[in-house]
């Protein structure tokens, strides 16, 4: 009787093992893949859904990823001690694969996520560093849309740092291979990018002449990437609205009145109409300052 419960208990066992490890096509898994990564910042807990959903799966790199995007979850979440502990899995999970060119961009997601999670603590050297040997790895398998992917979190980085001259490169080098491999986008995808290149580089240039005053040109640079993002926001009125936010400062600050003040108020509906409240307290308080500036006090207040 014993002998026949230990048999049970040992077929049991292995059915629900089997349940809960399933085999997952490349093609499901991809679309769990995309739908988490898509989700992660805005609906962080249905992007934890998809990862569950991946780490079902009886594949090591599956399992390594769905850790991987976890471990950042976590930290948006705030639990850095969790992040770690998931992070260290998914590259437990990478290392029992053998190696291939899916391995070595899986590597690269897991750099990407750890430089991301890094950033949120602080650790911007850190941060960097993940994100380099993410892109030479990138490199290696050429992968373009990962490669563009890590400049522009690497461009953000020497932005903060105030190292603004790498900032500018980086961000142009994704420029440069967003046009070359264009086939590789949607055409929503590739305004999209180039949306946020160019909205990237107008505030690198904008910052560059805060650090630097005595470079004018800087602000010409500044103002032609801001209205290079504007064409390519049709769709984006986020996007579209901050790089004019960025443009009206320029015109204020370079004394054109006229175009400063036009803008600035243009910008007050076209905030309160999309209910971007964020975009439109800076309106605000931008044309207050403008109108202080011009000893236009009762318009001011």
């Amino acid at each position: 009787m014993k002998y026949y419960l230990y048999c049970f208990f040992l077929l049991v066992s292995s059915f629900v093992f089997s349940q809960s490890q399933k085999t997952l096509s490349e093609n499901d898994y991809q679309k769990l893949h995309d739908k988490a990564r898509i989700l992660l910042n805005s609906y962080k807990d249905s992007a934890f859904i998809y990862a569950n959903k991946i780490e079902a799966s009886n594949n090591n790199l599956h399992k390594s990823f769905a850790f991987g995007i976890k471990s950042y979850i976590y930290q948006l979440k705030g639990n850095v001690a969790k992040s770690k502990e998931f992070y260290k899995k998914a590259f437990i999970y990478l290392n029992k694969t053998p190696n291939s060119i899916k391995k070595t961009k899986h590597n690269a997601y897991l750099l990407a996520y750890g430089g991301l999670s890094e950033w949120k603590r602080g650790n911007l050297n850190a941060a960097l560093e993940f994100y380099l040997k993410g892109k030479k790895l990138s490199i290696q398998v050429n992968d373009i849309i990962q490669i563009i992917k890590f400049n522009i979190n690497i461009s953000n980085i020497y932005d903060a740092i105030q190292n603004y001259k790498l900032a500018i490169k980086t961000s142009r080098e994704s420029d440069k291979l967003i046009d070359k491999y264009e086939n590789l986008y949607t055409s929503e995808q590739y305004e999209n990018n180039k949306s946020n290149t160019y909205l990237s580089l107008g505030s690198f240039y904008s910052n560059y002449y805060w650090n630097e005053k005595s470079n004018n040109t800087l602000l010409d640079s500044s103002r032609f990437f801001f209205q290079k993002a504007i064409i390519y926001s049709k769709k984006l009125i986020e996007n579209k609205t901050n790089a004019q936010i960025g443009i009206s400062s320029i015109y204020q600050f370079q004394k054109n009145h006229a175009e400063a003040e036009k803008n600035y108020i243009n910008l007050l509906y076209t905030t309160k109409n999309n209910k971007l409240d964020y975009q439109h307290y800076l309106a605000c308080y931008n044309l207050g300052r403008f109108y202080f500036q011009l000893k236009k006090h009762d318009k001011s207040i």
